[in-house]
């Protein structure tokens, strides 16, 4: 399968998007689908999904963040850069997104129109310690429209 992006990109932008979901949630106080919303509308969901350097991994998560808002018209007061980001089910969320984006070449428009952020981050506790690729084939039965099964 041809991947979204050349794949010396994907473990940072794994890295990227899960900081910037992590920030977004947790420091700044947003709702995880108003986040999405917002990363799609800004354009930086598209750029993100075609590998663009820049937003990949040429920015960090939450400059990320900064840039999304500043896109959207958002004018708010950012609290501090996070140090460091514990794997917490928000940043999970995008840190799989992520690799599930550049493993299906799906638009981020379209994985988000058929199961929301919200709905991928309540599956942290039982797919948190599963493989990537077993998560890539739970998300597409659901986008698929079909019934998952888990052994878990």
């Amino acid at each position: 399968m041809t991947t979204a992006y050349n794949e010396m990109y994907v473990n940072p932008a794994m890295a990227n998007l899960g900081e910037a979901v992590d920030y977004a949630v947790n420091a700044c106080g947003m709702d995880i689908d108003e986040f999405f919303a917002m990363f799609l509308v800004s354009g930086y969901g598209e750029w993100f999904g075609k590998g663009v350097p820049r937003v990949v991994c040429g920015i960090s998560g939450t400059e990320l963040v900064y840039h999304i808002m500043e896109q959207v018209g958002v004018k708010r007061e950012f609290p501090p850069a996070q140090i460091a980001y514990d794997c917490s089910p928000e940043y999970w969320c995008g840190w799989v997104l992520a690799y599930y984006q550049w493993k299906t070449r799906r638009t981020f428009q379209e994985i988000l129109r058929h199961v929301t952020a919200e709905r991928i981050r309540d599956m942290y506790w039982p797919c948190h310690e599963a493989s990537e690729d077993w998560f890539v084939d739970q998300l597409d039965m659901m986008i698929e429209g079909k019934k998952t099964s888990s052994k878990l």
